[in-house]
């Protein structure tokens, strides 16, 4: 599996992200990722502001608790991009993550998609979601 590239696109958008989680009001960013990142490098680039990381496996998440971030192993990566933000948000609730109503902006980052993937739901852009 490829690690998440830094690109200059990756770049601006979570730049974005964090940036709309401030202008919200939003207790934190949730990134739903495909695969590994330099853990490192995410959390300089997230800044102080709460960032929590959703994957697909334990393993994926390894070496990210060291850089400061808190994760979450969803082991469902056949779902819908929907399904797992909201599972990503209903685990983070009930690991004391968020606070319940909390506001959060959610990203999802793709690595790579065949193009029979792409649609308007997996396209990258951030949402503001709020947790129940």
């Amino acid at each position: 599996m490829k690690p998440l590239r830094f690109t200059d696109r990756f770049k601006t958008l979570f730049k974005s992200a964090v940036e709309l989680s401030h202008a919200a009001g939003a207790e934190a960013v949730l990134l739903l990722l495909d695969a590994p990142a330099d853990w490192n490098r995410l959390a300089k680039l997230a800044g102080p502001g709460k960032l929590l990381v959703a994957v697909d496996t334990l393993e994926m998440l390894e070496g990210a608790r060291e850089a400061g971030l808190q994760g979450i192993a969803l082991q469902m990566p056949d779902s819908p991009v929907y399904d797992r933000i909201t599972q990503a948000l209903l685990e983070a609730v009930a690991d004391d993550l968020l606070s319940p109503g909390a506001s959060v902006v959610a990203w999802r980052a793709a690595i790579s998609l065949p193009k029979s993937r792409i649609s308007s739901t997996t396209r990258t852009m951030p949402l503001c979601a709020k947790s129940e």
